[in-house]
């Protein structure tokens, strides 16, 4: 059944438990409480919401991946026998049901479907001669429908399309196996890299949970590459293929120090696009411990030994983007502080447009509404867009990081937001805002989970004061310049402001506060500080003093281990100078 297979992709599963769960009639699936389901054949028309979510998770037949998940721990033959089932029925429903099924449901099912042959294999198990005839039926059609490039997706669903058409090579039914399905996937993986990682190697699906997704996708790529002798054999034979293989080495040593960087202190990823929560584990190194800027990619990461913080602006592909440019992230002592609303599930419904919405950002926005970015079919930013939103300037010192960012997308203005962090604690920024028409700005604020206003006091429009019991760590905003309203919003059902996500599902609730800027027909700006402190003020803290700006000089004083200290912001020439005094 199948060929020289020293290396077949093995994802995690749920182990022996969900095996063992499966076998008694629970469906389980990532992301999902468990199922009841009374026969396997009907499991295939069941809806479940998230509908789209299920379904990928489904018809890509992760059954399959904790059953083989389950025997390689501890080989019980019930394991693959029911495997065998499920492949049996799933054949005869596709072969029955019109309905299209996701190129990336298509392409993840294939590798479960193999993981499982390989199984079977070795354990001495086949399908009879009718059934194997009719899963190289099945086998063949989803291989030529993923060898057709225009169903191919220049994005991790194409890297898994890949994936298994390098799979199916190891199906020794399946003829012309390396001219066909090997020589097309080494041609498209090259491509992915240049279409699908900035300069920067940064991936361009605009989250950090997808950057380490793509990585941990070519690493099984780079894998079977470097342990297969067959496929070895063949690339080794073609200089084109041999550059594919040098690229994905190339990119996989830039594209992991890049996610050092992107990691909070305690090894999780910022929430930012459609990123959740998670704790990186599988490229072990430790959190990197200096501030980079990544100008061409539009993001930089400020940290010191008690903070982080990510500053955000720029996109080159709308595929998990949410609207956040010029919006940024904050953790204080380990506790994240500023945060984004997160993605929740990845179904479109009001709930998530609010989320992924500028509301859900720590951004600036035109009454509060998203801006379009115009694209090619395939979610490419256009070339004329491309520079519609970016950093145009950055710094990095020992005793603060400085970016400016910009946003064009609302077309007749614009946006361009300074944004200092003082280490270890101040945040200052000030955002200019130019627009012909005299309309409202707002200026969001999304506050932590579990921060609660200081002293049960609503924020005014000269500041607010937020404070996390738990920890003790408090939050000081200011505004220094004069504001036309403020609003505050804490997990409002309705309007869905003021929720966030960290894991997927999980909703929380959270203070959202909005600062509003009318802007005359020429430019006004917000000038705000941000203190993040202890509430017992730790020895290195900064103690915001005053805050000026004549002629677009901006002047901050503050104190710090026993000195005065001035920063000077340059607006007009994006100029920074610092002083112990």
């Amino acid at each position: 059944m199948l060929r020289q297979h020293e290396w077949i992709l093995r994802r995690n599963g749920f182990g022996v438990d969900g095996a063992d769960r499966i076998l008694s009639g629970k469906l389980i699936l990532p992301r999902f409480q468990p199922i009841d389901y009374s026969d396997i054949d009907s499991i295939w028309t069941m809806q479940v919401d998230p509908l789209s979510t299920f379904e990928a998770y489904l018809y890509g037949l992760e059954l399959l991946c904790t059953l083989a998940n389950a025997y390689e721990k501890q080989p019980k033959e019930e394991y693959l026998t029911f495997g065998i089932r499920i492949i049996n029925s799933y054949v005869r429903f596709r072969r029955n049901d019109p309905r299209e099924i996701a190129e990336f449901s298509i392409s993840t099912g294939l590798v479960n479907i193999i993981h499982i042959l390989h199984l079977m294999d070795e354990a001495g198990l086949s399908f009879s001669a009718e059934e194997w005839t009719q899963i190289q039926a099945f086998l063949r059609k989803d291989a030529d429908f993923l060898c057709n490039d225009e169903h191919y997706k220049y994005s991790n669903h194409g890297i898994w399309q890949d994936l298994a058409l390098i799979e199916l090579c190891l199906v020794s039914d399946l003829t012309d196996c390396e001219d066909r399905f090997l020589s097309t996937a080494l041609r498209r993986i090259t491509n992915q890299i240049h279409n699908n990682f900035t300069s920067e190697y940064i991936n361009v699906e605009n989250s950090p949970f997808y950057h380490y997704y793509n990585l941990t996708l070519y690493q099984n790529v780079l894998d079977i590459l470097n342990q297969n002798t067959v496929i070895r054999t063949y690339v080794e034979q073609n200089a084109e293929f041999n550059r594919a293989f040098d690229l994905v080495n190339h990119l996989l040593t830039d594209g992991k120090d890049v996610l050092y960087h992107m990691l909070r202190p305690d090894a999780t990823l910022p929430c930012i696009g459609d990123s959740e929560g998670i704790k990186i584990n599988r490229f072990k190194k430790n959190v990197a411990s200096d501030s980079v800027v990544y100008p061409k990619t539009g993001l930089a990461y400020f940290r010191c030994k008690n903070s982080f913080a990510a500053f955000k602006s720029g996109v080159r592909y709308t595929g998990h983007k949410h609207y956040d440019d010029c919006s940024f992230v904050f953790d204080y002592l380990g506790v994240p502080t500023l945060i984004d609303a997160g993605k929740l599930t990845y179904e479109y419904n009001e709930r998530t447009a609010v989320m992924h919405s500028v509301l859900g950002h720590n951004g600036v926005s035109r009454v509060g509404k998203n801006y379009k970015i115009k694209r090619d079919v395939n979610k490419y930013v256009l070339p004329e867009a491309l520079d519609q939103a970016g950093i145009s300037a950055w710094e990095t010192a020992e005793a603060y990081d400085y970016a400016v960012g910009y946003n064009y997308f609302y077309h007749e203005d614009s946006i361009e937001r300074h944004f200092l962090f003082v280490k270890p604690n101040l945040l200052i920024l000030v955002d200019n805002i130019y627009d012909p028409a005299a309309v409202f700005y707002i200026q969001n604020f999304n506050f932590g989970v579990d921060f609660v206003p200081k002293d049960g006091q609503k924020p005014t429009t000269e500041g607010a004061d937020f404070v996390h019991p738990a920890s003790g760590v408090e939050v000081t905003l200011r505004q220094h310049r004069q504001t036309d309203g403020v609003a505050t919003e804490f997990g409002n059902e309705a309007t869905h402001v003021g929720l966030s996500s960290v894991s997927f599902g999980e909703l929380l609730h959270n203070y959202n506060v909005q600062y509003k800027l009318r802007c005359p027909p020429a430019q006004n700006r917000f000038i705000t500080t941000l203190q993040a402190h202890e509430s017992m003020h730790g020895a290195d803290e900064c103690h915001l003093q005053e805050v000026t700006c004549v002629n677009n000089l901006l002047t901050v004083t503050y104190y710090q281990s026993g000195h005065d200290c001035r920063i000077e912001l340059r607006l007009n020439q994006k100029q920074v100078k610092h002083q112990v005094l």
